[in-house]
């Protein structure tokens, strides 16, 4: 939630500074990180851009999203040269989990990325899973060795005996201002009971679990969800020696369980509890733009196990995001990001949604990632009734849509979004975060 609104940079600002990266270390690596990578407007031409620069570096995108692997992406990443790692992100194993945390891919889903990414030449992917969410069962959690081993099963028929599928499972740590702020953690010991049970579905050759130390999530999440008596509890930690404790070797959770102890608190009040939803909480007095109400109605409506569309494509959910960028979204059956228009052009001429001319300018289609419509600039010329134009070039982009936008006053055309043109706004928007 905290996340919104979407800042994308310029492609050209992208290339420019993996191609500086890759320069002053000597690595001949580099993988391309955010939220959601493949949801960038330029992830194609960026990767292209930089496979023309540099035809021997390797290029790896981070826990891609199932539904946003596209054949032009995997061509985009390894044109010909050796692959890198891929993560998919199916993040539960059971379709009934994944719609209540609003991941709603499907078995199908899954089975296509895994058969896309194995016959384009990958014969080792990695699947990411969290474990712990509220209301999770343990046929959840097996649901996890289901998906791996039948992704493995696809993996040999391209590869043999050298397919291998690797599951990394961390565990469920609420964060503030999201829907599941008010959900407590899993016990430890129910935490090593799940991990058990996988570690018995997920063994033989070509599989392979990989786990949190459920100790550190549960530090995380009291250190998350903690309120001003916790400086104290840092404080004397540090005293005591804690030191680089995101890494296995410096870890201590007894450090850190002494440390709580020493000033009568406890760690699993703080993290494993459920919250009631009306006690008041310690970041209450802080705005990140999304209400309490809004959050609140969410994690209803993930507790009933209803998945609902991105609003940047759908209708608007009232979340209170506030006009960060100098926009104001109001409810709209189409989403507010759907089209962007200039104030004062006429009614758009009849058609599908590509750029078309009005009596005092032209409008430009913004749709869903993977949109063809969504190609060609604004000031373009596109044929109506043969598509959009290409993209642009990384060096054009930067002086082509959505860039050419921003500081312009436009408006939405249908759901009531108005003011002065950002990055985002101008790019449509790309993920609700």
């Amino acid at each position: 939630m905290n996340y919104r609104p979407l800042r994308e940079r310029a492609p050209d600002v992208a290339v420019a500074a993996a191609q500086a990266i890759l320069q002053a270390t000597g690595y001949e690596e580099i993988g391309l990180a955010s939220l959601s990578t493949a949801d960038y407007t330029y992830v194609n031409e960026v990767v292209t851009t930089l496979h023309r620069l540099r035809p021997q570096t390797t290029i790896s995108l981070p826990s891609t999203r199932v539904d946003a692997f596209t054949v032009e992406l995997v061509d985009a990443i390894v044109p010909n040269g050796r692959r890198g790692g891929f993560t998919f992100a199916p993040e539960a194993g059971s379709q009934r989990l994944r719609d209540m945390i609003n991941k709603g891919v499907t078995d199908e889903e899954i089975a296509r990325c895994a058969e896309l990414a194995f016959r384009r030449g990958w014969s080792a992917l990695k699947l990411y899973f969290m474990i712990g969410l509220p209301g999770e069962t343990m046929d959840d959690v097996l649901a996890i060795g289901d998906i791996c081993r039948k992704t493995l099963e696809v993996g040999r028929r391209y590869h043999g005996g050298k397919a291998q599928v690797k599951a990394n499972v961390s565990t469920f740590v609420p964060k503030v201002a999201t829907p599941f702020m008010w959900s407590g953690q899993d016990t430890t010991s129910e935490i090593e009971a799940k991990v058990a049970a996988l570690r018995k579905t997920l063994h033989g050759r070509g599989l392979d679990l990989r786990w949190s130390e459920p100790r550190s999530s549960i530090l995380e999440a009291a250190l998350g969800r903690g309120d001003r008596r916790l400086n104290a509890v840092v404080r004397r930690a540090w005293r005591n020696g804690a030191r680089f404790d995101g890494w296995d070797e410096h870890f201590s959770y007894e450090r850190w369980q002494a440390a709580f102890h020493a000033e009568g608190l406890d760690p699993a009040w703080y993290a494993q509890r459920d919250i009631p939803l009306d006690e008041a909480l310690p970041w209450d007095h802080l705005n990140c733009g999304v209400t309490r109400e809004f959050l609140a109605r969410d994690y209803s409506r993930a507790l009933s196990g209803k998945s609902v569309a991105d609003c940047h494509w759908g209708p608007c959910y009232n979340c209170g995001v506030p006009a960060a960028t100098s926009f104001e979204c109001q409810t709209g059956e189409d989403g507010p990001r759907q089209l962007l228009v200039r104030p004062g052009t006429g009614e758009t001429a009849p058609g599908d949604g590509v750029a078309a001319e009005t009596k005092m300018g032209r409008w430009r289609y913004v749709g869903p990632p993977g949109d063809p419509r969504r190609q060609g600039s604004v000031d373009g010329a596109v044929e109506r009734g043969n598509g959009a134009a290409g993209r642009a070039t990384p060096e054009a982009a930067a002086t082509s849509w959505p860039y050419n936008l921003m500081g312009t006053k436009v408006q939405s055309k249908s759901a009531g979004l108005s003011g002065l043109a950002s990055l985002v706004e101008a790019a449509g928007g790309e993920s609700t975060g």
